[in-house]
């Protein structure tokens, strides 16, 4: 297996080919490939190859190693440099190693050092080349207190531990004392001292590094120590999730409730490459020892392979257990009503089980990203059927399963209520795939689409349009208040009615040819031809790739096939659902932005965003909606977008996002528990002051670095400062990341530093939009902060939606005037003229 990050590339490869002819070779591969037909892993098998082993030299080598060099060669982190004085130190620690040596204290490395002719410079460098030779496999080394004060020179020392611990059964034979623990380990994953002592009394090495090999274990969350309701913390015992051999009972998974237990819905941790490791869920499980204990029954633990019950506290278990790609997750209150503190237990335990994958499958250098789905209460738990992910059940009230012979419906919140404490507004840990807010709170439902006549039975689709027309206009005069009403939040926000949208069943439709108009589109559309194409292109396109994830939109029909809902939506008169306004902006390609009236609304969700297109769109379809009655056409007042407006949006996102991260990535790489950043700045000082003296830095840029008599600010280091140390002093980033720093500190002085004029064109902003953002958002992920990501993400986000709504940030803000917008415009532009004159005066000191 050849890649980082994630699992790349693999090679299938087998021997004695010399005795097997070449068909049956072939023969041999297509069964890998078939076994493997139905794992996910199959689309990472790149290449196959026979060699022969018994014989001196077999050209077939020689390929192999080609193919591997040339698979290693494309990794990101093929080429990067190293300081040369490393070498000297690595050639000692080799030297180590030939010698036998498995395990040396950290002194011994440090005097080794100091007795180089060429040495690291400090213990932050030492400890910086010792985190690099972990990485790369050539040592085993943390800095964790405890951990720090020996390094393992030789990972596969490691490796054999762990055998002698597992292969230990010949051993056993001779010792039938220790045989209980010994079937203990195997059956159980109970690894006891009295197991350890025995089987390492003969290995003195093992024996005399007894500690630091159980610390590392630890780490690794090979093993844990399982916590106890005693008044002692820990039991004098650990727990090896890898080593569990007994089957989990069906009724662990399936558990029977008492008419007074209340249950969770089954929560998923859904592995997006489809492929999940086993030691994965072991060190998950691993963790989860340190943070709970095992429950019990009979007075035996609940621990299986495979699956763990936990104790979150004395009413409320846990059970999770891995199923193929899935981790599942259910909770149960055992005799108690349903309480503020069953969702609190609930929600920290979804959180902490989050967070502890992102942990541990970074320290693995995996990228494997998971996605939360809840699995529909009538599935079995033990297959991965009917699940749904939280953030499309977040979008809608109700969905439909079709996992069974008969479609039933289920309610979103029902689903996703005790793991998430507040449903409306909690924002789901997986940044990509979540949204703030539930698109079926936003893009409301002009009108029920399922109008049914007083004779009708109840939940019977009503088609007579006359009597349609009759519901709209008592609607509308009902409605008047809420029009006046969205009539007002729309010029608070800048926007204002795009002629008269008439009230005939039909506004929706007739909304948007309005639109097409006002945007000019090449090709426009009456409402009768928009009606019938999004009704031909949801019988086409049933699942629609939205930034939501997949949309199954014949999901979220009810009471009606989805043929005969496309043929109810295709006669005169019908209103618009969101499936409608879905579909719609996804056949036009272009985002529909909706101000509604909704009374339930606060400030923050008046504005809904219905993406058409993943690219940035300068002017999008923008719609007004009163409340449970009617769609407006609407359009930027007086005042649109103008190329001053872009200029200061761009500085925002460069200026106040794109600090921002770099200072968080300077921090990420420089500063460690031992090192702060004015440590790190003077111990780099000889090398700072080379680049003053090739005037790489200027004299301010020197102040800001050590200023006179204080600690430096990291809230005064802009772009350009940032960039200069990013490419000369910090060591340890990736030549993409630099490349992508020096990509931002370009674009930055493209667009302030030789810019003409305060004004950024409408082409031009759009690039420099998609650009720039995508640069930021890839720099905030090696930050380590999963936080720090959705916040950026965030913050772009509102500031692209601030931008697009067709006018300024400024506009946005009722309480400032225009005369503010206009000063704010003055202001900027003296800075621009103040800062280009002080670089002039700058350089020409330095000259």
């Amino acid at each position: 297996m050849l890649g980082t990050n994630s699992f790349k590339f693999l090679m299938a490869a087998c021997t004695h080919k010399k005795k097997n002819r070449q068909e049956v070779i072939l023969k041999y591969f297509r069964k890998i490939r078939q076994m493997l037909q139905k794992n996910p892993i199959v689309f990472h098998l790149k290449d196959s190859i026979a060699i022969d082993n018994t014989q001196q030299y077999d050209p077939k080598l020689d390929d192999l190693k080609r193919r591997i060099f040339e698979l290693a060669s494309n990794q990101p982190y093929w080429g990067e440099e190293k300081p040369a004085r490393w070498i000297l130190l690595e050639q000692k620690i080799m030297t180590l190693k030939v010698s036998g040596a498995k395990v040396v204290p950290l002194s011994l490395i440090e005097d080794m050092n100091m007795s180089a002719s060429v040495r690291l410079k400090d213990r932050n460098e030492l400890e910086l080349f010792l985190s690099f030779q972990h990485e790369i496999g050539t040592i085993l080394y943390f800095s964790d207190e405890g951990l720090r004060e020996k390094i393992v020179l030789d990972p596969q020392w490691m490796i054999n531990v762990l055998s002698s611990l597992i292969t230990a059964e010949s051993f056993i034979d001779q010792n039938p004392d220790i045989i209980t623990p010994w079937y203990d380990f195997q059956e159980k994953g109970k690894l006891t001292h009295t197991l350890i002592d025995a089987v390492w009394k003969e290995k003195q090495d093992f024996h005399d590094n007894k500690k630091h090999i159980l610390l590392l274990m630890e780490k690794l969350n090979i093993i844990a120590r399982p916590l106890s309701y005693t008044e002692v913390k820990e039991e004098d015992y650990y727990f090896a999730p890898c080593m569990l051999q007994q089957a989990t009972p069906k009724e662990v998974i399936c558990p029977k409730l008492d008419p007074k237990d209340e249950s969770t819905s089954v929560l998923c941790y859904v592995c997006k490459g489809k492929f999940l490791p086993t030691p994965i869920f072991h060190r998950l499980l691993g963790a989860c020892l340190t943070r709970w204990h095992i429950a019990k029954k009979k007075s035996e633990n609940q621990i299986y392979c495979g699956c763990c019950v936990f104790d979150l506290d004395h009413h409320h278990t846990l059970t999770l257990h891995l199923f193929g790609h899935v981790i599942f997750a259910r909770a149960i209150g055992r005799g108690v009503t349903v309480t503020s503190q069953s969702s609190k237990l609930c929600t920290e335990a979804r959180t902490f089980i989050y967070d502890n994958l992102h942990k541990i499958t970074k320290n693995l250098g995996q990228s494997l990203q998971f996605e939360m789905h809840i699995q529909c209460p009538n599935c079995d738990p033990d297959s991965t059927e009917g699940l749904f992910a939280v953030s499309l059940l977040r979008n809608f009230e109700q969905v439909v399963c079709r996992s069974h012979d008969e479609y039933h419906t289920l309610v979103s919140k029902n689903m996703l209520r005790l793991w998430f404490e507040d449903v409306g507004q909690t924002v789901m840990e997986s940044t990509e795939e979540g949204k703030e807010t539930k698109l079926s709170e936003k893009v409301e439902v002009a009108a029920s689409n399922r109008v049914s006549d007083k004779s009708s039975k109840k939940g019977e689709p009503c088609s007579d349009p006359t009597l349609l027309r009759q519901l709209l206009q008592k609607s509308q005069q009902a409605g008047s208040s809420s029009q006046s009403t969205l009539e007002a939040t729309c010029l608070s926000v800048g926007l204002e009615l795009h002629g008269e949208t008439p009230a005939d069943g039909n506004c929706f439709f007739e909304a948007i040819s309005s639109q097409l108009r006002r945007l000019n589109c090449v090709v426009q559309k009456s409402p009768q031809e928009l009606r019938q194409e999004v009704v031909a292109f949801m019988r086409t396109n049933r699942v629609i790739q939205a930034s939501e994830g997949t949309i199954h939109l014949d999901c979220f029909i009810c009471n009606e096939s989805f043929d005969v809902y496309c043929s109810r939506m295709a006669m005169d008169s019908q209103w618009a659902d969101h499936v409608v306004v879905v579909a719609m902006a996804r056949m036009l390609q272009m985002d529909i932005m909706i101000v509604t009236s909704s009374p339930s609304s606060g400030p923050e969700n008046i504005i809904v965003w219905v993406v058409g297109k993943t690219a940035f769109q300068d002017d999008p379809i923008l719609l007004g909606h009163v409340w449970e009655s009617h769609y407006l056409s609407l359009q930027p007042t007086g005042r649109s977008v103008d190329d001053t407006d872009r200029f200061m949006h761009i500085a925002c996102l460069l200026v106040d996002v794109g600090s921002k991260v770099l200072r968080r990535l300077l921090l990420y790489h420089t500063v460690t528990p031992t090192c702060t950043l004015d440590q790190y700045l003077v111990n780099k000082r000889t090398t700072i002051d080379n680049l003053r003296q090739r005037k790489i830095l200027n004299k301010s840029q020197m102040a800001i670095l050590f200023p006179p008599g204080g600690s430096t600010n990291l809230g005064d280091y802009d772009i350009t400062l940032l960039s200069a140390l990013f490419t000369n002093i910090v060591l340890n980033i990736s030549p993409q990341q630099l490349n992508m720093i020096q990509s931002l500190r370009d674009k930055r002085n493209e667009i302030f530093a030789h810019a003409k004029s305060v004004t950024v064109s409408s082409n031009d902003y759009q690039t420099f939009w998609k650009d720039i953002s995508k640069i930021l958002e890839a720099l905030s992920k090696p930050c380590g902060d999963p936080d720090f990501e959705k916040d950026i993400s965030k913050e772009i986000e509102r500031i692209q939606v601030s931008t697009v709504q067709g006018t300024s940030l400024l506009d946005t803000l009722p309480t400032l005037t225009r005369k503010m917008e206009t000063l704010e415009k003055l202001v900027l532009h003296l800075m621009l003229c103040i800062a280009q004159k002080s670089n002039k005066e700058s350089d020409a000191s330095d000259s």
